[in-house]
């Protein structure tokens, strides 16, 4: 495996061998942390629309803090993992991934 350098003055490329740490630590990174997809706000809204979630999801943030809420209202993309996503699904009994995989196949 090589990580590869540009040298921006001169256009040379470099190919540099990673050593056994870099390596170890690569693969231990791509084991432990998944992919979080990311969506836009208007998909997420109408995936849980389409499940008949939307206004339990509404009601449940019209309970938490002003901040929650404005992230809810104002964010523009929404992350798998985000804190909001994770915390409302665990206290709702809501499957994240199967929202997100409606949410990825609207258009």
């Amino acid at each position: 495996m090589y990580r590869t350098s540009f040298d921006l003055a001169t256009g040379e490329q470099t190919h540099i061998p990673l050593t056994e740490v870099e390596i170890a630590a690569l693969q231990n990174a791509s084991q432990s942390t998944p992919f979080a997809r990311m969506i836009d706000a208007r998909r997420l809204r109408l995936a849980l629309h389409q499940l008949d979630l939307l206004e339990i999801v509404e009601s449940a943030i019209a309970t938490l803090s002003k901040s929650a809420q404005i992230d809810w209202e104002y964010a523009t993309e929404i992350k798998e993992d985000y804190p909001l996503v994770i915390s409302l699904s665990t206290e709702l009994g809501l499957n994240v991934s199967e929202i997100f995989d409606i949410a990825i196949a609207i258009k």
